[in-house]
């Protein structure tokens, strides 16, 4: 159990680095990784010109149950939602970009596939509005983060993909 644990860990580690070279490589800036909260995590945050990308890896050695894009399912975009905001409360000075959720997808088992989704999902396909107390989690959101809100939470909207 431990070995497979660890196995999966070291997995999603590669994983995380992979997704971070290949958004480099296409241009997006490196702002932070691991970004821990009780309530959530967010694997990568990126700087795509002016817009803040949250981005959540997944990697899958198969594709049984729907693959590694469908298991980032609504609890859990609910949680990467929640990260973002405490993030965006952390850093204020970032509050008023636009934003985004991507999903890098890994699967196989030498992890040959890779696949990018680019505005997974916003702030209104989670079926509610926008800001932290939207976020199931509110109680644990607000305790971590105090009752430091940025006065114009960043609009989650789908851009134009090119």
């Amino acid at each position: 159990m431990l070995r497979t644990l660890f196995s999966r860990q070291l997995r999603g580690s590669e994983g995380e680095s992979r997704a971070r070279k290949h958004l480099e490589s296409v241009g997006l800036r490196f702002r932070a990784a691991n970004v821990r909260y009780r309530f959530g995590e967010i694997d990568l945050v990126m700087d795509d010109g002016d817009t803040l990308v949250f981005v959540e890896v997944r990697v899958r050695l198969h594709a049984h149950f729907g693959g590694a894009a469908n298991s980032v399912d609504q609890r859990k975009q609910r949680r990467l939602f929640a990260a973002a905001s405490a993030y965006l409360a952390t850093n204020p000075a970032l509050a008023l970009r636009s934003c985004r959720f991507d999903i890098i997808a890994i699967e196989g088992p030498t992890d040959s596939q890779m696949h990018w989704l680019r505005n997974a999902f916003t702030a209104d396909d989670l079926g509610r509005g926008i800001g932290v107390e939207d976020v199931a989690c509110e109680s644990i959101c607000l305790k971590d983060i105090g009752s430091r809100r940025p006065s114009g939470m960043a609009r989650y909207a789908r851009t134009d993909q090119t």
